[in-house]
């Protein structure tokens, strides 16, 4: 789910746990006939939790309280140990459970009851609701800790260096990093989560000749590559639905973004080095001062 996640059709990824297979196709069946925007995955234990959540990011976790009143909570606590999101028990009998959830389980945990007549109605616009406030409130620690970083005396590479594992963190995003001017360049003055590799690769966005002299415009400015240099430079068309108005650059495709444009569409020739690590989604945003570009933030 996209970051705020109040829209109507945003899509969003669950994962039922403790389902079994009749019960969790029949579930599914029944969520994507109420709200086609759910993606719904399902397991019957907790062993496979860790690996799931590491390699996806889902909005909502929802545990189906078919056992004993113990192994439900021992199955809940298990599920609130590896993963930060909101985990919703579905349950008939919410009554034997409300005294115990927010003590021993956290704000995050939610009660639903299973025998609600509209059924799948009801439990789909409670998982949208959870899940809205859940990113509500972490835009508001995230900004919160951004400004908290940005009231303190320190030198500017330690504070971006919080900054940009405060975004990583509530972004999710695998990767993020900040360019800041350098002379003609603008290499990565902080990042985290790019390999080594793509840093010594990608450093640099100015294009060299033979000689190793930095290519010129027609101002006489050197050119900068790729769509960071796009970014930077200022080259974009709002009308394309990669770039906004505001100049930045986003896509959560890259494969569909260069099979489906040309260089001439991207208004620049690409290097292709994100799309060839595995990168997915991306995103550019120019970093300003008085109305010139200094750098950019990459996500």
């Amino acid at each position: 789910m996209s970051e705020g996640g109040s829209g109507e059709n945003t899509p969003i990824r669950v994962l039922l746990i403790g389902w079994e297979d009749d019960h969790a196709r029949e579930m599914k069946a029944s969520m994507r006939a109420f709200d086609r925007s759910y993606e719904v995955d399902a397991i019957s234990s907790t062993e496979m939790v860790p690996n799931l959540l590491e390699a996806h990011d889902y909005d909502c976790l929802i545990v189906d309280d078919g056992s004993t009143r113990t192994e439900t909570l021992r199955l809940s606590k298990d599920v609130r140990g590896t993963a930060d999101v909101p985990l919703i028990l579905l349950t008939d009998r919410a009554h034997e459970y409300s005294a115990v959830k927010d003590a021993d389980w956290g704000p995050n945990i939610h009660l639903h009851q299973k025998n609600d007549k509209k059924g799948s109605e009801l439990l789909g616009g409670h998982i949208r609701r959870v899940v809205r406030d859940w990113w509500s409130s972490r835009k508001r620690d995230a900004t919160l800790r951004i400004l908290q970083v940005l009231n303190q005396r320190r030198k500017m590479g330690s504070i971006l260096n919080e900054i940009v594992e405060v975004i990583k963190d509530y972004t999710r995003f695998d990767a993020v990093g900040i360019r800041l001017q350098e002379g003609d360049d603008y290499p990565y003055y902080v990042f985290e989560g790019f390999p080594d590799d793509h840093i010594l690769m990608e450093n640099s966005l100015c294009a060299y000749d033979p000689e190793g002299r930095p290519y010129r415009d027609e101002m006489g400015k050197p050119v900068l590559e790729c769509m960071c240099g796009n970014i930077i430079r200022g080259r974009f068309d709002p009308s394309t639905p990669f770039f906004s108005e505001g100049g930045s650059f986003w896509t959560n495709s890259t494969h569909d973004l260069l099979s489906t444009t040309t260089e001439g569409d991207r208004l620049t020739k690409t290097r292709d080095i994100c799309h060839a690590e595995g990168y997915r989604s991306v995103a550019l945003i120019p970093i300003r001062y008085s109305y010139e570009t200094i750098g950019l933030m990459q996500l």
